[in-house]
């Protein structure tokens, strides 16, 4: 009796501690779990794009996707600011010369600026939800009408699809790794990832089909 007895317990002990070792590993999988959601919106909350005001008026700003690369000279030729993910604005009091080396396009885009112009990393704005169309004016040239819709792909899994307008008279539609842009209509010729001309001026788009973030900006003709 006391050899089963003995045996009962010892069973009993092992299993309170496969219990206890299942619920330690199960709070250590939320642990973790909580520090990569954190690390993960961390990260996100600090990546930042450029701004430019080439004359200090927010109505009058270019704008580039995040992460896009750049370096501020001044009239010396020194940098005074590059990208960062620390948001910070940088206030132009003499003459200098920004280049700007955006993803979508091979080569870089050259500022002059003078004083009164404002260079500034901002944080990025949250991007909206797959499958919401939307009509938010915070990003690109401002006071402009827009419609961005993306959905899933239905040919390739975990792709995504595009149709972006810009005000009702420019198309511009991403279906399955293939793109096409039309102007009231018709196609237009769509050079690098992707510059969309008209003649209004060239709108530019950045997409990424895997996670179905868009960025754009319209740069109006002078």
């Amino acid at each position: 009796m006391k050899l089963e007895k003995y045996e009962i317990e010892k069973q009993e002990s092992r299993t309170k501690k496969v219990e206890s070792d299942v619920k330690n590993h199960h709070i250590m999988k939320q642990i973790i779990t909580i520090i990569c959601c954190l690390a993960w919106l961390n990260s996100s909350a600090q990546k930042t794009y450029l701004r430019i005001f080439k004359n200090g008026e927010s109505n009058k700003v270019i704008s580039y996707p995040p992460g896009t690369q750049f370096d501020l000279k001044n009239q010396h030729g020194y940098i005074q600011l590059k990208y960062s993910e620390t948001p910070r604005v940088f206030e132009i009091n003499e003459p200098f010369t920004i280049h700007v080396y955006p993803s979508y396009k091979k080569g870089k885009d050259v500022f002059q600026l003078k004083k009164g112009a404002v260079v500034e990393l901002a944080k990025t704005p949250v991007y909206q939800e797959i499958d919401k169309i939307t009509n938010k004016k915070d990003r690109g040239i401002l006071d402009a009408s827009f419609t961005s819709m993306v959905t899933e792909s239905i040919k390739y899994k975990g792709k995504k699809n595009l149709k972006f307008t810009y005000e009702t008279h420019t198309v511009f539609q991403y279906i399955d790794g293939t793109y096409e842009a039309f102007y009231k209509g018709q196609k237009v010729e769509i050079t690098g990832k992707y510059l969309i001309p008209t003649p209004e001026g060239t709108l530019k788009i950045s997409f990424n089909d895997e996670s179905g973030k868009v960025w754009w900006i319209f740069e109006k003709k002078n």
